[in-house]
């Protein structure tokens, strides 16, 4: 009997937290909030393609990325509570790589292999 007081008090108690006002606000804020983004490169071959994706599965909040290399696009999901647009796009330019309208990091660019270079491949 006494176990079954417990049981039901228990579950009382489970249900008026569940509802109230601060445990609501704290599930809110904490909630993925998965985004997609598609980013234009300036990747050129396999190799960049390994570095992009590789860089990007380290980023915090980010769930997936995945580079076309026949469009040059890479298609990012992520938190959007965790990281923005604007700092996925500025990862890729950190590393040597056009980010749509951000142009890549001159020191980073020259730091990438031949091949992975604007016209690598022609």
């Amino acid at each position: 009997m006494k176990s079954l007081f417990l049981i039901i008090g228990a579950f009382m108690l489970f249900c008026t937290t569940a509802n109230s006002p601060v445990y609501a606000q704290t599930t809110a804020s904490t909630k993925n909030v998965w985004q997609s983004i598609n980013i234009k490169t300036s990747s050129q071959c396999g190799a960049c393609k390994e570095r992009i994706e590789t860089t990007f599965y380290k980023q915090k909040g980010v769930k997936k990325a995945v580079l076309n290399l026949k469009t040059d696009v890479l298609k990012v999901q992520f938190n959007s509570n965790v990281v923005t647009a604007l700092a996925l796009k500025t990862v890729l330019q950190k590393i040597g790589y056009d980010a749509d309208e951000l142009v890549a990091d001159p020191v980073a660019y020259e730091k990438l292999p031949a091949c992975c270079k604007k016209g690598g491949h022609d």
